[in-house]
Parts: structure tokens; C-alpha cells; sequence
């Protein structure tokens, strides 16, 4: 997928387009999403949307989403997946939309996994998954480089380039992260048991404990 965009990109002669598009794809499913909220919930204010969108832009780090373009673009693709597949209730689509994030960048694989653990499995043990699946998949990267098969020794170059470097992080940007994730976490867990939409909630918790798994390896952990 990513290589016919690349391709398309290619013939206008500009590689300036391939950056706008994939920010542009980004915030095209931010205020799809956010539209499609406000249609279910009309009573939503301006100061609801202000603050959505002052949220989207001050967490969405511009400069790593320009850099990493595939991974933060399958991530945005992934995320619109499973907004489809809990909200809307659109196995179809949200499989598709899925699978094309994929095979943008493997690393969104991960949703998979969430999204099985948020229907069937326990709460505790997808957490468990989530905060070692980062450092895990960067360890068997180097069995990967191994394989004969060509796709598996693809995912594992792409790995191990997100080397642990605590370093590479700003710590002022590091501690706010946390700080704020860690507020939502204990939001997340005081509505669980009230909430008739479970499924939802499991998959929240467990991917914000997925990004503090990732503070090792800052790369994926920023992007």
C-alpha cells in the first residue's frame, strides 16, 4: 500500500506531496471522528471541539509524524479501525482499514492483539501484553533478520531500528506524557465498572499502557 503511494507521489516530481498527503489523511480522520461524535452527542459545545483540537495538535508531534510517515500514518489508519469496529459496529470495514494499516507498517499488528484482548481476554493479562509488547517485538528482531522469508526479515529490519535510548527522549516532554496518561488511566479505571461499554474502555487501557511500555524506545514511544 504504502508503495503505490509512494509511487503515485513519484510521478508528480514533488516529494513535498507525500508529506501533506499523509498529514492531511491524519487530520482528515481526527475531524471524521470527531464529527461523528458530535452526531451522537449534539449537546457537545464549541469548547468541547476547541479543546479536542488543541489536544490533537499539542499530542501529535508534526515533526514525527513528517519522519516517520508510515508508522504514524498506519497508527492514524489503525485508530480509525477501531473507532469503526467498537462505535460503529462495522466488523467489515474496520477489518479492511485494518489491514491496509498493515500493510503500511507491520508495527500496527499490535491493534490486533489489543482488540482480540479487549473482547475475550482478561483485563490484566492484555495489560501485562501491552507494556512488554514493545520491548519484546524490538528483541526478536534480530530472529527475524534470520528468517529465510522474505516479509519476516522486512518486519525485522524495520524493528530493530527502534533501538532502547533513553537519551533521544526530552525529559520535559517525557514527564507530561506520563502525567498525562497516568491521569487518564486512573479516569479509564474509575468508570470501568460503570460503564455499559466495556470493550471500549479495555482497549483504552490497554493501549495507553502500550505507550508506557514504549518509553524505552523512544522512536516508537514519540511517534
Amino acid at each position: 500500500v504504502i508503495s503505490i503511494l509512494f509511487w503515485l507521489v513519484s510521478l508528480t516530481n514533488n516529494n513535498g506531496y507525500l508529506t501533506f498527503i499523509t498529514i492531511f489523511i491524519d487530520f482528515i480522520i481526527f475531524f471524521f471522528i470527531l464529527y461523528d461524535v458530535l452526531k451522537v452527542y449534539p449537546k457537545l459545545n464549541g469548547r468541547f471541539i476547541g479543546t479536542s483540537f488543541f489536544l490533537f495538535c499539542s499530542l501529535v508531534n508534526i515533526v514525527h509524524a513528517i519522519s516517520g510517515i508510515r508508522n504514524v500514518l498506519a497508527f492514524c489508519i489503525a485508530g480509525l479501525s477501531i473507532y469503526i469496529i467498537f462505535q460503529k459496529s462495522s466488523w467489515k470495514s474496520g477489518i479492511v482499514l485494518l489491514l491496509i494499516a498493515i500493510m503500511i507498517h507491520p508495527s500496527a499488528i499490535v491493534f490486533v492483539f489489543i482488540t482480540i484482548f479487549s473482547l475475550v481476554g482478561p483485563l490484566w493479562l492484555g495489560v501485562i501484553f501491552a507494556m512488554i509488547w514493545t520491548n519484546f517485538s524490538v528483541l526478536i528482531s534480530s530472529y527475524l533478520l534470520q528468517s529465510s522469508l522474505a516479509i519476516f526479515k522486512q518486519i525485522g529490519s524495520l524493528l530493530s531500528i527502534y533501538e532502547p535510548n533513553l537519551g533521544y527522549l526530552d525529559s520535559r516532554v517525557l514527564s507530561v506524557n506520563i502525567i498525562y496518561i497516568t491521569l487518564y488511566l486512573l479516569y479509564l479505571v474509575r468508570v470501568y465498572n460503570k460503564s455499559q461499554n466495556r470493550k471500549t474502555i479495555k482497549f483504552q487501557i490497554m493501549y495507553s499502557f502500550l505507550i508506557l511500555g514504549s518509553i524505552t524506545t523512544p522512536v516508537i514511544f514519540t511517534r
